[in-house]
């Protein structure tokens, strides 16, 4: 059993986790800011996928950025779990830019704009 966990392990040390994402971005951000990542279980018959991932930014307690709910008119619910990967992946690219170079980032979610506004580097 120990050495499956080691080897479980070290294949999960290639992607990090979302919280360490989360950590990382919570870094450059102002306190009130917070960005959350969940999976909802949904029935088979619903979605050829079992699991409808959702991403959202809150502000206080206000919610400022939803996906999929801002998206439903572009992103077909049984298509949403691809965009995922590519938000974190625009984050990390957020993380990982430096700071003279964040305002030549774009996205086609919004989600670089949003981060602009709130990254305290720049208050």
């Amino acid at each position: 059993m120990k050495n499956w966990r080691k080897r479980n392990r070290r294949a999960n040390d290639k992607k990090p986790p979302w919280s360490k994402l989360q950590r990382d971005l919570y870094n450059l951000m102002l306190p009130e800011f917070q960005i959350h990542c969940v999976a909802y279980r949904m029935p088979k018959s619903w979605s050829r996928n079992p699991q409808i991932p959702r991403v959202w930014i809150t502000v206080g307690k206000e919610i400022i950025w939803d996906i999929p709910a801002d998206f439903v008119d572009v992103i077909d619910k049984n298509q949403i779990y691809i965009h995922i990967p590519a938000i974190n992946q625009l984050i990390r690219d957020y993380i990982n830019t430096p700071r003279d170079q964040v305002f030549s980032l774009d996205d086609e979610y919004g989600l670089y704009e949003i981060l602009r506004k709130y990254d305290r580097r720049f208050q």
